[in-house]
């Protein structure tokens, strides 16, 4: 998090306002919360640019062609940029620069249309993958091994690249089994997405 900024937001007073989100994530047993892999650092990073912003401004003390302000700045620019440009390939914004990312994957649109016989206002239980495509105009839930017990009336999985969250491998075939014998048909099955209702 830092590093993207040449640590230059160290030097800012700002930067300790992350320290009580860290400090949670750091001391929590959970160890998607130690590193950078998921969704729970951008809501730092604009305190740590903040912060760096300000230890930009801080470095002159009024002067702003100071000399050795000016080494510093270029110096942590340049470090910023290196850090960044090498990180970038790690993140989902590197997908931006693939050309299949322009274009629709005939999959993917499959998956639409599946989606699109789910009825508004439906109760969906469906994988970590697809639930965002449902969650502005359905209820969704996640697909765990209790769903049947949850009742939802429609559930959408994907077969072909199975979510590992919440079900841990293998559990996908045994929560398919426990649903059709709770009461779910299949509706449609085709792409590897197979589409239930209660």
């Amino acid at each position: 998090m830092l590093a993207v900024t040449g640590c230059l937001a160290l030097r800012s007073p700002i930067v300790l306002l992350t320290a009580p989100t860290l400090a949670w994530r750091f001391l929590s047993n959970n160890p998607a919360y130690w590193g950078t892999a998921y969704q729970y650092s951008p809501v730092l990073m604009p305190l740590v640019f903040a912060a760096c912003g300000d230890a930009l401004a801080r470095l002159d003390g009024g002067a702003p062609r100071r000399p050795p302000a000016v080494a510093i700045r270029r110096i942590g620019l340049v470090v910023n940029l290196v850090v960044t440009g090498w990180l970038l390939p790690d993140y989902p914004l590197w997908t931006l620069a693939r050309s299949e990312f322009w274009h629709t994957d005939a999959r993917i649109a499959a998956a639409h249309e599946i989606m699109a016989e789910i009825p508004d206002n439906a109760t969906v239980a469906a994988g970590n993958q697809l639930v965002p495509q449902l969650t502005d105009r359905d209820a969704v839930s996640l697909l765990s091994s209790q769903t049947p017990a949850k009742h939802p009336v429609w559930v959408l999985i994907d077969t072909e690249y199975p979510d590992d969250f919440p079900l841990r491998t293998g559990q996908q075939a045994q929560t398919i089994s426990k649903l059709e014998y709770g009461g779910y048909h299949i509706v449609t099955d085709r792409d590897g997405y197979l589409l239930l209702k209660r």
